[in-house]
């Protein structure tokens, strides 16, 4: 005989779900760190960002405002900006 599953099973497994959504939710903070900006007070230059195992040149002006980790600004002697 085939035995029916009962309503009973299905709430449970639901405020189990709820539950761990919460608890997730509230581990992730509401607001991430801002990154730093720089500025370029030199010549024009190219810079290499890395993203795991990518990357990307950006091109940055002389006096141009960028938002790039803070090793990588002043390795390339850009100047932070409050």
């Amino acid at each position: 005989m085939a035995k029916n599953k009962s309503n009973h099973e299905k709430v449970e497994v639901e405020a189990v779900e709820e539950v761990a959504k919460e608890s997730i939710e509230a581990v992730i903070p509401e607001e991430k760190p801002k990154m730093p900006q720089f500025k370029n007070v030199g010549n024009g230059i190219k810079i290499k960002v890395v993203e795991g195992k990518t990357f990307r040149w950006i091109t940055v002006k002389k006096g141009q405002v960028v938002t790039i980790p803070r090793k990588i600004a002043l390795r390339n002697k850009l100047v932070e900006v409050e």
